[in-house]
């Protein structure tokens, strides 16, 4: 308290519910907001003179992450998960998800950026393993599965086999497709290559055509970021940190987020559990994202003092059980997680439990 006034730091990882509390306090002529940390953590260090809060003038509030809420919003029974990727959302740009081979990486990412696009968020999906149509015919799968019928990727883009049950559901889910994500949805953009370069060239341009008309950046979802090829002699973890950079200025410059899944390294992928340290040719820049998700199998892991079973030993129903991690966020605590039941016939998610997993005690932030 300074000569009658009330200095406040308002300390909240939720910064569209910290923005309207600091709406509240600034009615109050006694009461001046300096700024808004992310947590107490970052509060004490404030007042410690070990960080600078940016001024909350300053203060851009990302409104597109905030849809990560409001596209679960017609999925019951999501609560853990929503949650789970809300948690420090408030002020993210580089997000990044890593897991074994087969754990539904790429289903999860379409799932979320799908509903995304169905609220009004304009996303760029980039991956550099399928084409467009492959995507696409995931996407039909899992909509008509939400509609009660069963048609895999494989059937729908088998259009010639066919029953009429089987044309009429795909042909709902396309209309669907069409009508709700299409419009803010883009898989593998024409004219975009593996090459970083081609890649970081097309998202400046569509980011700048967007801020031209009155647009927030794209969301870019990067899938998978191994795949990226640079130049000739670039070894792949200078190839990776670059990339990783590039991304990362991209989503600041820009106020937007960029997702990208990455490789595990073969010890990871054997035992069937991503960690802090499982990324493959990543020079552990795994510490600078400000969130960092997994996506492993339930029965490989730890759990009630029992060891997990390794990924060659598990049965077909027990890989259909999928854990998702949150390994770090720069914003909050750790360690929390939920347990989703994963149908790859139609690339769809079902949360097993209702009550969201908190993280252990010693992991959380005071």
């Amino acid at each position: 308290r300074e000569m009658n006034t009330l200095k406040l730091l308002i300390a909240d990882s939720n910064k569209e519910y910290a923005t309207e509390l600091k709406k509240e306090f600034e009615k109050m002529p006694e009461v001046v907001v300096v700024g808004i940390a992310g947590d107490g953590v970052e509060c004490i260090e404030y007042i410690n003179g070990d960080i600078l809060i940016e001024p909350v003038s300053n203060i851009e509030i990302n409104e597109e992450i905030c849809s990560f809420n409001k596209s679960f919003d017609d999925i019951k029974g999501q609560e853990g998960l929503k949650r789970a990727l809300m948690i420090g959302a408030g002020a993210m740009h580089n997000i990044l998800m890593i897991g074994p081979p087969g754990a539904g990486k790429t289903a999860l990412a379409q799932w979320i950026f799908e509903g995304m696009a169905q609220h009004g968020t304009a996303c760029l999906y980039l991956n550099l393993e399928m084409s467009r149509e492959q995507m696409l015919a995931r996407s039909i799968s899992r909509i008509a599965a939400q509609g009660g019928d069963k048609v895999t990727p494989a059937e729908v883009l088998q259009g010639y086999k066919w029953t009429i049950e089987q044309e009429d559901a795909v042909k709902t889910a396309a209309d669907e497709y069409k009508r709700s994500i299409a419009p803010r949805m883009v898989y593998n953009p024409d004219g975009v290559t593996a090459d970083l370069d081609s890649i970081m060239q097309y998202l400046e341009a569509e980011a700048t055509r967007a801020e031209a008309a009155g647009l927030p950046a794209p969301i870019v979802i990067l899938d998978y970021l191994q795949v990226v090829t640079g130049g000739q002699r670039e070894e792949k973890a200078d190839l990776i940190q670059r990339a990783v950079k590039a991304l990362k200025d991209f989503a600041i410059n820009h106020n937007t987020v960029v997702f990208a899944i990455m490789a595990q390294n073969r010890e990871s992928n054997r035992t069937g559990i991503s960690s802090m340290e499982s990324g493959r040719d990543t020079s552990n820049l795994e510490y600078g994202a400000d969130l960092l998700l997994g996506l492993d199998f339930t029965k490989c892991l730890y759990r009630n003092g029992q060891k997990g079973k390794s990924k060659d030993e598990l049965t077909p129903e027990e890989k259909q059980l999928k854990t998702l991690k949150v390994h770090k966020s720069r914003f909050s605590a750790d360690g929390a997680q939920v347990d989703l039941r994963f149908d790859g016939a139609t690339m769809s998610f079902h949360q097993l439990v209702t009550d969201f997993d908190e993280p252990p005690q010693k992991a959380k932030r005071i």
